[in-house]
């Protein structure tokens, strides 16, 4: 009697593929691509997400009451909730210092705002500030700019906006809605109506880093910039930057550092005079569009397409091991 190889036809089942290993590689891939490369500047100095917004441990109707809220939260960075229930007229800075980590919301019927004087920044960050329903603007000076902005972040302190409004800043220099030199994080809300010679709405510079996940920054005016001027890290995941106007960059003006495009909507940025660029420009490289390959996606593209061919790969590969298996088994 003779031995001789059959070849057997193998058909392939989903089930025989999901095996404990190639479920574990394909799930570390998209964790690797989809998850943690877009968001860990996020986590980089950032010390919490915003979940919810608790009971407020203090509440201020006034200039006077709101300041002594803030001297009153601990300096050990235990979250400290202020509610503020009317508009406020600040004649000084609110300042935050380092060691406070200070929640800002409205309670009662409205969204209540916070009003600069002119001439001042209605809000300085050295600690840790949140944000959640409260506008921050300006009584504007019509007759010339008055070198005032909305938040501005000095090296180490960290700033994230949940909801509410930053807007009417109008400043002779550099960031009107937010000037940031330590950390911001956008996960919504608005900065909108702000002006400056360089970053109309933000002003990221010095090693800052802005991350943007979500909200909405529009209708801002730069000479660079109108909606971001950036010589720091800007991650932007989500949210829009629209209708900003400006010269060179009316969205995003990209000087130096990082600009990491991961998602979101950058468009219908307009220059004035029928000059500059209208969307994002890169002062290195020129005039560039921005578009869905912008700024970090084609290192994300690159990784979606190699975790497909790894997955294809392994595909081929069960398959084939499979084949020979069969044919060397099967003797008459």
């Amino acid at each position: 009697m003779k031995n001789k190889n059959v070849v057997v036809k193998h058909r392939f089942k989903l089930c025989n593929f999901c095996n404990v290993r190639v479920v574990s590689v394909v799930s570390l891939l998209f964790l690797l691509v989809l998850v943690f490369s877009p968001l860990v500047s996020v986590f980089n100095g950032a010390s919490f997400f915003v979940q919810g917004v608790e009971t407020p441990d203090k509440l201020v109707g006034t200039e006077t009451e709101l300041f002594n809220a803030v001297s009153e939260a601990p300096s050990d960075k235990t979250p400290y909730v202020i509610g503020i229930s009317a508009d406020i007229l600040l004649k000084e800075t609110l300042e935050i210092p380092v060691g406070k980590s200070i929640t800002l919301v409205s309670v009662g019927d409205g969204v209540w705002s916070l009003v600069g004087t002119t001439y001042r920044g209605v809000i300085g960050v050295a600690g840790l500030l949140t944000i959640a329903g409260v506008d921050v603007t300006h009584v504007r000076n019509v007759t010339e700019w008055d070198t005032s902005c909305g938040v501005y972040i000095v090296v180490g302190g960290e700033f994230i906006l949940v909801s509410g409004k930053i807007s009417e800043g109008d400043i002779l220099g550099l960031g009107a809605g937010v000037s940031n030199r330590g950390t911001f994080v956008m996960l919504g809300g608005e900065i909108s109506g702000n002006a400056a010679v360089h970053g109309g709405g933000v002003y990221n510079y010095d090693g800052g880093n802005f991350t943007m996940l979500g909200g909405k920054i529009s209708n801002n005016g730069g000479g660079t910039g109108g909606g971001v001027y950036t010589n720091g890290t800007f991650t932007m995941v989500g949210g829009e930057i629209i209708d900003n106007y400006g010269g060179d960059g009316c969205g995003v003006y990209v000087e130096g550092g990082v600009f990491d495009r991961v998602g979101g909507v950058i468009q219908n940025n307009a220059p004035l005079n029928g000059g500059g660029a209208n969307n994002v420009y890169y002062a290195d490289s020129g005039l560039q569009d921005g578009g869905l390959f912008g700024g970090g996606w084609p290192l994300y593209f690159l990784c979606i397409v190699g975790s497909v061919a790894v997955v294809g790969g392994l595909f081929f590969y069960r398959s084939k091991r499979q084949n020979q298996s069969v044919t060397r088994s099967v003797a008459t």
